[in-house]
């Protein structure tokens, strides 16, 4: 799928950017909700599994839908040569490897399968809790880190682009005042008149 995905900006026109399309770029910043979406289809998959009434195309699906597309972005970027974006598509890439053994080992232990086969092994039920443990905290941190990062990047960004406006509009002698709840208008300051 790599190799796919590094062979794909050599069919596309040379002014295409394929890491900026929305869909490549989307998977280059993996973060919590991505987890949570991954947790779930990995649950659901499980849930199919451990019944017989559900069809057993769903965990196929899953693994399809949530394993192929970051494989092929991280392809793509390595094509474009953006090596700065190929770790966020293979950090998408293993957590969409990890969160649905993670769901499904919380569903069938949740089950009682893994207490039936630790005691048929002889193994202690304490060694699949503390897999599962381990397993989420290696998907959980990186993850977090980078939904942190990215509200801490929107938010200067915001901050930076009030600035800029704020300080065009006072150049060009227009003060803008945001109108606020707090404050009656008599004690509101008002824009000077040309």
């Amino acid at each position: 799928m790599t190799a796919i995905g590094m062979a794909t900006p050599v069919a596309l026109p040379g002014d295409y950017d394929p890491p900026s399309n929305s869909q490549s770029s989307s998977r280059t910043s993996p973060g919590l909700m991505d987890l949570i979406t991954v947790l779930a289809t990995g649950s659901a998959g499980a849930v199919a599994l451990a019944r017989r009434d559900v069809a057993a195309v769903l965990p196929g699906s899953t693994i399809a839908l949530s394993l192929v597309p970051p494989l092929l972005v991280a392809g793509v970027c390595l094509g474009q040569l953006s090596e700065c974006l190929t770790p966020g598509a293979l950090k998408l890439f293993a957590s969409n490897l990890l969160a649905p053994v993670l769901g499904g080992m919380v569903v069938f232990a949740s089950l009682g399968c893994a207490v039936q086969a630790d005691k048929a092994a002889g193994r202690p039920a304490r060694r699949a809790y503390a897999a599962m443990i381990l397993l989420f905290a290696a998907v959980l941190v990186p993850l977090a880190a980078n939904t942190v990062v990215t509200l801490l990047l929107h938010t200067r960004t915001d901050r930076t682009k009030d600035a800029a406006q704020q300080s065009a509009c006072r150049r060009a002698g227009h003060v803008r005042h945001e109108r606020r709840r707090d404050v009656p208008d008599d004690v509101r300051p008002r824009p000077q008149p040309r």
